[in-house]
């Protein structure tokens, strides 16, 4: 089994290695972490302490990890807590938002021989799983070292769920890793469920994307943005197409509000340059955050990563990105709401239904086609249609609040 996977490992590495090499090369990719992906510098917990490994694959699982590593720091006093993602934005996120940890590093790839020495280096107590990165060799070789392994804030899609439907004599080895499951929601149990998973692994404990606090905007982020008094409307995790696809819609609203300022936060920080130079082209008044001169300027294009829930607290309303073309499938539309800030997305959520459901519900936001953007905007930015929004933002936010807490009980008191 173990060859066999390491083996498929290979093939799909090879296959892929032609776009990594080009991202590498055209946006300057994976340079950072990549002799980490095969094991070099991977860090060595000092002996007889008690080791909690966390992994999160990028910036989305890493911010909705920030409630429970807080409440997991101050509930396992002395643990040392070492903490992997996959990406590179990711591991900036993890440094910025879960600050302590005993060591940060890159997951190397899934080969038997790199996990096995990976485990053997922090022979982990507990090896923690964000949402639904789940890698076979990696829970194997935790499972030896002794490791309770969890996975915490559980998803899984349709899509998947077929997918391992139709290989179960791989299924159930891989789910043979994990010792408990908390899920989002009961949609997500009934499809572990539907994969033969005892029920006595399976527990729902909430979205831990839900029960993020925001942190106050600083001063000085505040200064160098320029706001006084103006509309405020921030744009985050665009995808390449959608930037000027969403502008687009605002020509109208401008006449409206022509002091209205657009906070754009570009989803991947190597489009930062390529996105400021086709905005640029196309007549826009723009200015990029780190250089300034952004108080009579339209749009500010945050070209800093770790801004973007910090903008979505100083706007008035908030557009979430990934949600306006094909192939991406939305990103977490709570995050305004979290700031008590009303927002629209777009048609395509599909790897978010039940985030869309909760804001549709509270009527805390819409969902709408790139074209209804801008008449969406001029209706929320009306007071009375405005403050009703807010109210529901609020009101959702505290309502979501919690699930760090039980997901702690379930870990703590796992067998």
């Amino acid at each position: 089994m173990i060859l066999l996977y390491d083996f498929c490992l290979l093939l799909l590495g090879l296959f892929a290695l032609p776009k990594l090499l080009w991202q590498a090369i055209r946006y300057k990719k994976y340079r950072a972490s990549f002799a980490a992906r095969f094991g070099c510098g991977m860090p060595l917990a000092p002996p007889g302490v008690r080791v909690v490994w966390i992994h999160m694959v990028s910036v989305g699982e890493t911010r909705a990890m920030r409630p429970l590593y807080e409440k997991m720091r101050q509930e396992m006093q002395g643990a040392h807590f070492y903490l992997s993602t996959v990406t590179e934005t990711g591991m900036a996120e993890a440094k910025r938002s879960l600050p302590g940890a005993a060591a940060y590093f890159y997951l190397p790839l899934d080969f038997s021989f790199l996990m096995r020495r990976v485990a053997r280096r922090l022979h982990p107590s507990y090896l923690i799983l964000c949402e639904g990165d789940l890698w076979y060799n990696q829970l194997r070789a935790a499972k030896m070292q002794g490791a309770k392994t969890i996975l915490v804030s559980g998803k899984l899609s349709e899509r998947s769920q077929k997918r391992l439907q139709k290989v179960p004599f791989f299924t159930r080895r891989l789910f043979e890793q994990l010792d408990l499951l908390c899920l989002q929601n009961t949609l997500y149990l009934e499809r572990f469920a539907s994969l033969h998973i005892p029920r006595d692994k399976l527990c729902v404990t909430g979205n831990l994307k839900f029960d993020n606090t925001p942190k106050a905007p600083s001063s000085e982020f505040k200064k160098r943005l320029g706001l006084a008094d103006e509309p405020v409307v921030a744009i985050g995790s665009t995808h390449p197409g959608e930037e000027e696809l969403i502008l687009e819609q605002f020509k109208e609203v401008w006449k409206h509000y022509p002091r209205l300022k657009v906070l754009l936060v570009p989803r991947h920080p190597e489009r930062f340059k390529s996105v400021f130079s086709q905005l640029t082209e196309k007549g826009y008044r723009l200015s990029a955050y780190t250089e300034g001169n952004n108080g009579n300027k339209q749009i500010i294009l945050i070209d800093t990563m770790g801004q973007l829930m910090t903008c979505y607290q100083l706007s008035t309303l908030a557009i979430v990105g990934g949600s306006f073309v094909k192939g991406i499938g939305g990103h977490n539309i709570l995050e305004p709401i979290q700031g008590h800030i009303p927002v629209l997305f777009g048609p395509y959520m599909d790897t978010q239904p039940e985030l869309v459901d909760l804001v549709l519900e509270a009527k805390a936001g819409k969902q709408i086609g790139a074209h209804e953007i801008g008449s969406s905007l001029l209706e929320l930015l009306e007071p009375n249609t405005y403050q009703a929004y807010q109210k529901n933002a609020a009101a959702l936010a505290a309502s979501c609040q919690g699930t760090s807490k039980s997901t702690l009980e379930k870990i703590l008191f796992s067998k």
